[in-house]
């Protein structure tokens, strides 16, 4: 889901021209990151051989190194070679059971090597996930083309991460609303201007496993999925320069155990 609202006065061919970037941004998206697209660059890379060296486009480089920083700044929470676990383990919840045994093996983003421009992997069985900051970097990606076209006000929000530019047509700064923990709950107005805000995770998609509540957010350390707990973080809003950053590091914070592990 995404919604795109331009604060600028565009003529007729503007439209179309800002259209048809948002299209380019999509298909690019869908060409280089997209796990579920076969023929994907990442995905190739996935069905690469231990050791095997592959090309990197620009776009796909800047990630992984992108994703090797937040391996290193969050001590391993932030790892997207989580993805075959997580297949696993979202296949089992899916028919609200778990599953009995979870290799975790195959995880750690310390056996991806990136050298030049090429990737290689230290075991068949990795493979890499970046759903984690893939809205957030599909957002920057519409952001940096916006700014090419010379638009001065824009509002992204791809599917809950945020980037607004410039003011409203009301000259006020955008306005994202935090949705609440609960389906009762009010949403939470932030001003956002010139910045990113990233929340977590979707709180409202669970899995339920007799009296445990899952998230579909894994831990690296434990391999296993978030659980919600009753005086646990139950969600994290960030705001950052670019909706990248915000995004993996709203991601990040939902692993630590509680408020306390998260200040320390």
């Amino acid at each position: 889901d995404y919604n795109i609202l331009i604060g600028d006065s565009l003529t007729d061919k503007e439209v179309e021209t800002v259209a048809l970037t948002i299209n380019a941004v999509f298909e690019k998206i869908h060409t280089i990151f997209d796990k579920h697209n076969p023929t994907s660059e990442l995905s190739k890379l996935n069905q690469a051989k231990a050791n095997e060296k592959c090309i990197l486009s620009k776009d796909l480089k800047e990630a992984l190194l992108f994703c090797k920083q937040m391996y290193v700044h969050t001590h391993g929470r932030f790892d997207p070679t989580i993805e075959k676990i997580q297949k696993i383990w979202l296949k089992h919840l899916k028919n609200h059971e778990v599953p009995k045994e979870v290799s975790s093996a195959s995880i750690g983003f310390d056996k991806v090597h990136i050298k030049e421009n090429t990737v290689s992997k230290d075991e068949n069985g990795i493979e890499i996930d970046l759903d984690a900051i893939l809205k957030g970097r599909g957002a920057d990606m519409l952001q940096e083309a916006f700014k090419n076209l010379g638009l001065k006000n824009y509002f992204i929000n791809w599917g809950g991460e945020i980037f607004a530019q410039g003011e409203h047509p009301q000259k006020r700064p955008w306005t994202a609303l935090i949705r609440p923990v609960s389906k009762k709950g009010k949403g939470i107005p932030i001003p956002v201007q010139n910045a990113a805000i990233a929340t977590s995770l979707d709180y409202f998609k669970n899995y339920k496993v007799g009296k445990i509540t899952y998230l579909p957010v894994f831990n690296p350390r434990t391999g296993q999925p978030f659980q919600m707990k009753k005086h646990g973080i139950a969600s994290a809003s960030v705001v950052a320069p670019t909706c990248q950053i915000a995004d993996a590091i709203a991601t990040s914070m939902m692993l630590f155990e509680n408020e306390i592990q998260l200040d320390a």
